[in-house]
């Protein structure tokens, strides 16, 4: 078992060259099923909640549950704030025994970004917690089913911006806005793979992909190949995990909740495998 943060993480995803599947969980179903699939894969795992999905749960206890579920892992676990927007969510996941975080300062002018990544990285770094930053606006909102990507490209990260902020920030991780978006893409997505490089060669640390699903195979090797070392994936589990249920409320009588939590199991664990496998995570360890 080794829990750890998602600089040690990353930093081996960047000496193999591959991208470690970031998956949302809201639940220790969720959990179980991702960790499994990291253990039969063979691969790195990061599990994330979200400051968005904090409304509906126990973080202090969901935390707990997930810590010791990763624990029958041989292979390296992070836990993860995924968008944190506020020092009191930062603070909890802190308290939570998280082992990163993610401050989203998307939403403000660059001067503010910076001056608040910097206060989180100088905070988090002390109990050796890992932190993410965002610079430019990744499409939709976090929780949304549907990306909203009007006018994308207006939100793109400027790399020279990018530079700036994490000379400044000295954060682990840089989430970048290149074309993707949260939920579901209306049309196919078209990343701007020339702007992942440069930003790269300016940044020199692991670069962040939101917004997962709906990319295609094809989109996510180029972004691979282009720097980025974490992928993130919500909305595509969530829904086939709802699709599963359905399904099998309509085929069959069900008695039980428990055989719910199983139909939901074979589903996350099954899209989580397939997404490892996909990412290059698969044998790496």
């Amino acid at each position: 078992m080794t829990i750890t943060n998602l600089k040690n993480i990353l930093s081996f995803a960047e000496e193999k060259k591959f991208a470690v599947a970031a998956f949302n969980f809201s639940d220790l179903t969720f959990a179980r099923a991702m960790i499994d699939a990291a253990i039969e894969t063979r691969a790195p795992l990061i599990l994330m909640i979200s400051e968005f999905h904090c409304q509906y749960i126990n973080l202090k206890a969901l935390s707990l549950g997930a810590l010791y579920l990763a624990k029958k892992s041989p292979f390296p676990v992070a836990l993860h704030l995924d968008h944190g927007e506020t020092e009191i969510a930062i603070q909890k996941a802190i308290k939570a025994n998280f082992t990163s975080v993610m401050f989203d300062g998307s939403s403000l002018l660059l001067d503010e970004n910076i001056r608040l990544t910097k206060k989180y990285v100088e905070l988090a770094q002390k109990d050796n917690i890992s932190v993410e930053g965002e610079v430019g606006k990744v499409g939709g909102n976090e929780g949304d089913l549907k990306a909203n990507i009007e006018n994308i490209k207006a939100f793109y990260s400027d790399p020279k911006e990018c530079e700036d902020y994490v000379q400044q920030t000295n954060v682990d991780a840089l989430a970048v806005a290149v074309g993707n978006a949260h939920g579901f893409y209306p049309f196919p997505p078209q990343l701007d793979f020339e702007r992942i490089k440069e930003i790269k060669s300016r940044c020199q640390i692991p670069l962040v992909l939101h917004g997962g699903s709906g990319i295609s195979e094809e989109g996510f090797q180029q972004s691979i190949n282009c720097g980025i070392r974490k992928i993130n994936i919500f909305s595509d589990i969530s829904t086939q995990s709802i699709k599963a249920i359905h399904q099998s409320l309509n085929t069959k009588t069900i008695s039980d909740f428990s055989e719910i939590q199983q139909v939901i199991y074979h589903k996350v664990k099954e899209k989580a495998s397939y997404y490892i496998r996909l990412f290059g995570g698969h044998n790496q360890l």
